[in-house]
């Protein structure tokens, strides 16, 4: 589900409208489900890791701010990290680094052929991780007290407005907001919605268009002179920096 689609925007006013009319613990519910529908949007069969990753730093977090030894607490952080960025290094660099083995093997006359995973990379994984890794970094250092709601903690890793590209957020700066009630401005939600449009704009008029200039000159670039190459990598700079405006924050 992209953020600039219309599946999207139907999925954010029905959420819109079932987030506003409960309080409390019923709409923290309603955000988290929505959350997870979101993200299973794009794959159901990999909601386990967040829930894996969820569940792994929560209980780390509450073991880093009982124990008492620093080794202990040093041990309770290891096992978030561990976890945290072996999904990473499966999911997204394990194909890569056996295949670069394998490689430098045969330059050397060895016969090492490691089996590939068929698995794809899930979507956000990058920055879910890091933001839960950055909670427990966190409690470590006693800068945040351990989240004792597992609701709120999830929330927190699964929030789908920057689940899927970020920003990373620290936990100092988003836990706070899920424990108090939500005001609703006029001046906010104009500015809101401000932001919204002009970040769909940048995405759509001006990320979208780039990129179809830039495609033309780096799928052939032996067709292009050198000025043209360094236009072509001057609006590809354009172009990632106007794609992440369009991520709602």
């Amino acid at each position: 589900m992209l953020f600039n689609s219309f599946q999207f925007l139907f999925f954010f006013v029905v959420c819109g409208c079932c987030f506003w009319s409960p309080r409390g613990t019923t709409r923290k519910i309603i955000l988290l489900l929505a959350s997870y529908y979101f993200y299973m949007c794009w794959s159901t069969r990999y909601i386990w890791v967040i829930w894996g990753i969820t569940l792994i730093d929560y209980v780390a977090g509450l073991q880093i701010e009982k124990a008492d030894l620093p080794a202990r607490r040093r041990l309770y952080l290891g096992v978030s990290l561990f976890c945290n960025l072996g999904l990473l290094v499966l999911f997204k660099y394990f194909n890569f680094l056996t295949g670069s083995f394998r490689s430098a093997s045969h330059l050397f006359g060895l016969r090492f052929d490691p089996p590939l995973l068929a698995i794809i990379l899930p979507v956000g994984l990058s920055f879910h991780t890091f933001q839960a890794m950055s909670y427990t970094i966190e409690v470590y250092r006693r800068r945040v007290p351990a989240e004792k709601n597992l609701l709120e903690y999830a929330l927190y890793v699964a929030f789908f407005p920057q689940m899927v590209a970020g920003p990373i957020e620290r936990p100092y700066e988003l836990l706070p907001q899920f424990h108090r009630e939500p005001r609703v401005t006029f001046e906010g939600v104009r500015a809101g919605i401000a932001q919204a449009l002009w970040g769909l704009f940048k995405k759509m008029v001006l990320a979208d268009n780039v990129a179809d200039f830039v495609k033309l000159i780096y799928d052939t670039p032996r067709h292009y002179n050198g000025a043209a190459l360094l236009l072509a990598t001057l609006l590809f700079s354009i172009q990632i920096y106007c794609d992440f405006p369009a991520i709602p924050t």
